[in-house]
């Protein structure tokens, strides 16, 4: 067979190239069928998950039969075979060369799905835009535009309709700009606008809005029209960058801000202190690889107390991270760091390994039969390593487990969550949906996945004897036992709150007015001492 087109060695592939070349090829060719019935599509995601490195080789090979795709990245490959039925000769295989080195010249400057410019031309445009500010004494903005929930599309609609809305809403922003600007298409669904000679706030958040109002207009999609919403990052020239990556980090990390903070607004203009934070959590984030090494990170364990006999049923184990230098590092601060780093995996495996072998110990020892529950970020779940090493754990200690996940990060997973609860009930391990009530799950998705337990979270229970917060609580916990779901509810801290949620039908309640999150040692002591009981008396 002739090799006809070859990514490189060890090269960071161009997708969109890529895309392209193999369209062309399928094109040409009148293939008769995709073997396997694989897409184009399907092509490149065989690439990007055949191993977790991003670099990789990619060929293509034709006969007078069949085409040819090699893959390799790492060690791992990947062969796929392809019919045709065109008569190959010289002359063909010297045009289709010709054809696909035009092509790679378009690829490298446009974004071949929406015909925008690309990455590469962007920055070329950025640093001529620099150049002319400069000697001009003029401003000009950078705005970073991601649309909101695109993984969810792209999942449950198909990455052809997903492909349908990425070209819509470039069409609608090109066609929402002013000649003074320049968009580009520089992610999967990240475009960028460079808004030239313009400094005012206010001026830019009027042409945003524009913008925005028209992308925001519904597509029809299979008879469905899908409401698109967007988050909006905005850095100024020179005052929030002076190069063109400042530039443009400062506009990502306005947008990055945006899409984590509560802030209702769509449009985030950059402030220094987000770079600050940035750096700090860069900094943060090298120190969690020393934090691994050292054995810095530690499990606390809070009670989950049965609420009719006041028993210690259960335990959540909670991670806690003690650094030797700012000693005790609050949650929040370091946990969204490390569920966005390349330590969520090594961190989840530690977690679930330490609490389960702890907890299948400490019942032996003690006579108990507690139950321990584990938290783990949804993006874990999905990928291919989780639940293989749920697999390996020993079945006794998988019968004692419970995975918590918060329901409000689960919402773009439905379809891969209702598979992973089927493996969890042949695994013989619990779910649980965690802070039950901030999320979006409506019944049919709930019925789907059926958790065997929900949490109901700690902001009704600090409400619990406020009509409002009392009513949501007792229909969470009707619909649960309606549905066979155990029912906990987290944070109580008075005698106030235990007796209402007793009253309401809360099965177990966890909070400080038991305990707060202790070490083994303690809890031992705990039970032996029968504290909670008192406490219950």
């Amino acid at each position: 067979m002739e090799i006809i087109y070859k990514t490189g060695i060890k090269n960071d592939i161009n997708l969109a190239e890529v895309e392209e070349i193999l369209s062309i090829i399928f094109e040409k060719l009148n293939y008769d069928e995709y073997l396997n019935h694989i897409s184009v599509a399907e092509i490149i995601d065989i690439y990007l998950n055949l191993s977790e490195d991003r670099f990789g080789e990619l060929f293509l090979y034709i006969n007078n039969s069949k085409i040819k795709i090699k893959i390799t990245k790492l060690k791992k490959e990947k062969i796929l075979y392809f019919k045709h039925s065109i008569k190959i000769n010289k002359f063909f295989i010297q045009s289709l060369k010709d054809e696909i080195k035009l092509r790679k010249k378009y690829t490298l400057l446009v974004d071949t799905l929406t015909s925008l410019p690309n990455r590469r031309y962007f920055f070329t445009e950025l640093q001529n835009t620099i150049n002319y500010s400069l000697s001009s004494h003029q401003h000009f903005a950078v705005i970073f535009l991601d649309i909101k929930g695109f993984k969810f599309i792209n999942d449950f609609y198909g990455h052809e309709n997903g492909d349908f809305v990425l070209q819509t809403v470039a069409d609608k922003i090109k066609h929402s700009i002013t000649t003074n600007s320049f968009l580009a298409r520089i992610g999967a669904d990240e475009f960028v606008i460079i808004l030239k000679d313009t400094h005012s706030k206010e001026s830019i958040k009027k042409y945003v809005k524009l913008i925005i109002s028209n992308i925001e207009k519904p597509i029809k999609i299979d008879d469905n029209f899908l409401e698109i919403s967007v988050c909006v990052g905005v850095s100024i020239f020179p005052e929030d960058g002076q190069t063109k990556d400042e530039i443009l980090q400062s506009a990502d990390l306005s947008l990055y801000e945006l899409k984590h903070s509560d802030i209702k607004t769509n449009i985030m203009f950059f402030k220094q202190e987000f770079k600050d934070k940035f750096l700090e959590n860069r900094s943060l984030e090298k120190d969690l690889e020393k934090a691994i090494k050292n054995d810095e990170l530690y499990l606390l364990y809070q009670p989950k107390v049965n609420s009719q006999t006041g028993d210690i049923i259960a335990v959540e184990s909670l991670l806690r991270w003690k650094h030797p230098i700012f000693g005790i590092i609050p949650n929040g601060k370091w946990i969204p760091i490390m569920e966005n780093s390349k330590y969520l995996k090594p961190i989840g495996l530690w977690v679930l390994k330490t609490a389960t072998k702890t907890i299948y110990n400490f019942n032996k020892e003690n006579n108990c039969k507690l139950k321990v529950s584990v938290n783990a970020d949804i993006r874990e779940l999905v990928s291919d390593y989780y639940l293989e090493d749920i697999k390996k754990l020993p079945i006794q200690y998988r019968e004692i487990l419970t995975i918590e996940l918060l329901e409000r990060k689960t919402v773009k997973y439905w379809n891969e969550l209702e598979n992973i609860v089927k493996t969890f009930k042949t695994l013989k391990i619990k779910f649980s949906f965690d802070d039950f009530g901030t999320g979006n799950t409506s019944l049919k998705y709930l019925t789907r996945v059926l958790p065997d337990e929900i949490k109901i979270d700690r902001s009704f229970v600090t409400n619990i004897n406020s009509s409002k917060s009392k009513n949501i609580t007792t229909a969470i916990i009707a619909m649960a036992k309606s549905l066979n779901m155990e029912i906990v509810a987290e944070g109580a801290e008075t005698k106030e709150e235990i007796e209402t949620l007793h009253n309401l039908g809360c099965d177990i309640i966890q909070g400080f007015y038991y305990s707060k999150p202790i070490r083994i040692e303690e809890l031992r002591e705990f039970i032996k001492n029968g504290i909670i009981s008192e406490k219950k008396g």
